[in-house]
């Protein structure tokens, strides 16, 4: 669980970064009465590289759920760190499959590592107590197959999968998450949603997700729900579609990410309308003007798999 001294401090420091407080949802427009959502956020692992600020994402988006898109709280399933294990990550997919209504949206956020199996490359989401081992994290993992099989068998019109991961076998500063490697050619290919279903990714194939610049919560989730809260209207009708969201956080990363690539994707309906809104997002500008001031003495290298080693030898010199 966060602890509350956390949840105090957070705001003061998103403002310092600059970066809006978005825990506090907002108003009500609703649509959700007939959805149901699964959660996983997974801060802390047993045996792998910990992700900062994980819990907080999730607790944001359970607040948008809740408050703004009117989701019945009995139809949330939330599993955190020792709790989102596979088997139980497995039962809130379940559990929501039965509690999501016709004509509603069924959610699932995961906030977590994600990896490929060793044998075939296919996606997995990571459980909190996976071993640090190809085979201690296949054996402990859910294969993202078996996700979009359980959300299949609802009867929800619409099915979001929001995955705060990557499937690079990389965690969010770039390492790998285990010496060896997992899978014969690191890395899946770039995911891609049937019709059926809205995919929502926080990067391309071979890339990793990592933090918000200036803060210690991973970016992706973050900025998909400020696109959500409005930050994403491009075209200002007041309704945010998947698209819109999608190119909202790969724009947003394009411009403050820096020594790093990290390129979200939108598949399979990527038009439905997620949310209503009219929320001003934060200047981007001067944003990416403040991400890219590098202090003397404070210049830090990341030599993960998409590292531009031009530009790192230039900013060597500099």
């Amino acid at each position: 669980e966060i602890l509350p001294m956390t949840l105090l401090l957070l705001p003061l420091a998103l403002a310092a970064s600059g970066w809006p407080d978005i825990s506090v949802a907002p108003a009500p427009p609703g649509g959700g009465e007939r959805d149901a959502a699964v959660l996983v956020g997974i801060e802390n692992y047993a045996n792998l590289p910990d992700i900062t600020g994980a819990g907080v994402n999730v607790a944001d988006w359970q607040s948008w759920l809740l408050r703004t898109r009117g989701v019945r709280p009995v139809a949330i399933s939330r599993r955190l760190d020792g709790d989102a294990v596979d088997v139980n990550i497995r039962e809130a997919l379940h559990d929501a499959v039965a509690k999501v209504q016709p004509g509603g949206t069924l959610w699932v956020v995961y906030v977590g590592h994600g990896a490929p199996s060793d044998n075939n490359a296919q996606p997995m989401l990571v459980g909190a107590d996976a071993q640090p081992s190809p085979d201690g994290i296949r054996s402990r993992s859910v294969f993202l197959s078996e996700v979009q099989q359980i959300l299949a068998e609802g009867p929800q019109a619409h099915t979001v999968l929001v995955l705060d991961a990557c499937f690079s076998g990389q965690g969010v500063d770039g390492r790998e998450l285990v010496a060896e490697r997992l899978a014969p050619a690191r890395g899946v290919p770039d995911l891609v949603a049937p019709r059926s279903m809205t995919l929502l990714t926080a990067t391309s194939n071979n890339q990793y997700a990592g933090l918000l610049p200036g803060t210690a919560r991973p970016a992706f989730s973050y900025l998909l729900l400020g696109a959500l809260r409005g930050w994403g209207d491009d075209d200002g009708d007041g309704v945010v579609t998947a698209r819109e969201a999608g190119d909202y956080a790969a724009g947003a990363l394009n411009l403050v990410v820096t020594g790093r690539r990290q390129e979200p994707r939108t598949s399979g309906e990527v038009d439905l309308a997620l949310a209503r809104g009219r929320e001003r997002g934060p200047d981007l500008s001067a944003l990416s003007r403040a991400t890219s001031n590098v202090a003397p003495g404070d210049t830090a290298m990341n030599l993960g798999g998409n590292t531009d080693f031009a530009r790192a030898a230039g900013v060597a010199r500099a």
